[in-house]
């Protein structure tokens, strides 16, 4: 299974990111040799023992790119496997609320879609997600606002740009 710790640093950076940056031009970045996507300028790589994260802001949310680190990578394509990493990662947050759960593409690939809310010292925070398997690798592209509407969008327009290798 998936880290608990990859959990609680994905938490633990919505909250101390959320606000800082500028946001400039998108920008295309190579995540790995599966999967480039367009990021907002400037963004932060992150690279530890746990996973590999981007981080960037738009004008109304943080989006992020991880990809953990695991030993386990027998999570294959197919809805037990993603309902184990959903309620792994919906499970490091105090008191969520989901709002929603669905399957959809990214580039052809079975992924799931997650929104839940949560609350924080600011407020009721929005997070959307999606959980990708491909290439033997488990990917989680994210974003967080206190506008749900934004969120969603934000989100969206993430994963139009994202190009993974064909498999």
């Amino acid at each position: 299974m998936i880290s608990q710790f990859f959990f609680k640093i994905i938490g633990f950076g919505f909250i101390v990111l959320l606000t800082s940056g500028t946001v400039g031009k998108w920008k295309k970045v190579k995540i790995d040799d599966n999967l480039t996507i367009m990021l907002p300028n400037p963004y932060t790589e992150l690279d530890t023992l746990t996973q590999k994260m981007f981080i960037s802001n738009t004008d109304s949310s943080m989006v992020t790119v991880s990809i953990p680190r695991s030993k386990n990578t027998t999570i294959k394509l197919s809805r037990p496997g993603y309902d184990d990493v959903v309620k792994g990662f919906i499970g490091t947050f105090i008191n969520p609320t989901v709002i929603s759960q669905k399957e959809i593409k990214v580039n052809d690939i079975i992924s799931r879609r997650l929104n839940f809310t949560y609350l924080m010292p600011e407020g009721k925070a929005y997070v959307a997600i999606t959980f990708t398997f491909a290439h033997g690798k488990y990917y989680a592209f994210q974003s967080l606002s206190f506008f749900n509407r934004t969120c969603n969008k934000d989100l969206d327009l993430l994963l139009k740009t994202a190009r993974f290798k064909k498999q």
